[in-house]
């Protein structure tokens, strides 16, 4: 077994869809002899009409919360909410490159805010999957789960 997937098994993780459609397609094409693993149990039924159980699971949303603290070049001004709003984009931006297990990397979250944005000194980002705890460190994502970015867990301070 690996990661308690029984010998000559397949786990399938599978976003959106309806369940019945998703059973019977991986009833459809799976291998003769496979067995299935997941959480959600559905039937299926073979040409004969016997039934036969199939399994898959959903994966796991992480959401994740983030911090970034902007130095503008012209610090005279205030920080513009064009420029807040273009920041949040940057970072929801970053997050819909991720897939399934993809661990949050912090340090590739400044590529997408510089690239979005102009007038930005310097600033530093910081992650967190609690909302709680925020550091610059890597957020370590399960292979059965998934990095979830929204606008509104992003925070955007500085002058």
């Amino acid at each position: 077994t690996v990661e308690s997937i029984p010998p000559k098994a397949i786990h399938t993780i599978v976003s959106g869809g309806l369940e019945q459609d998703i059973a019977d397609a991986i009833w459809k094409y799976k291998g003769a002899g496979i067995a299935t693993y997941g959480a959600i149990s559905i039937t299926v039924y073979d040409r004969y009409q016997r039934p036969h159980l199939v399994n898959f699971s959903r994966p796991t949303e992480i959401d994740i919360y983030v911090k970034v603290d902007v130095v503008l070049l012209d610090t005279e001004e205030p920080l513009p909410s064009a420029v807040v709003d273009a920041i949040k984009q940057g970072v929801v931006a970053y997050g819909a490159t991720l897939g399934l297990g993809d661990d949050v990397i912090t340090q590739r979250i400044y590529g997408y805010i510089y690239a979005n944005t102009t007038g930005i000194g310097k600033m530093t980002v910081t992650v967190s999957s609690d909302g709680t705890t925020f550091a610059e460190t890597n957020i370590s994502i399960p292979e059965n789960s998934f990095a979830s970015f929204s606008t509104a867990n992003v925070e955007v301070t500085g002058v």
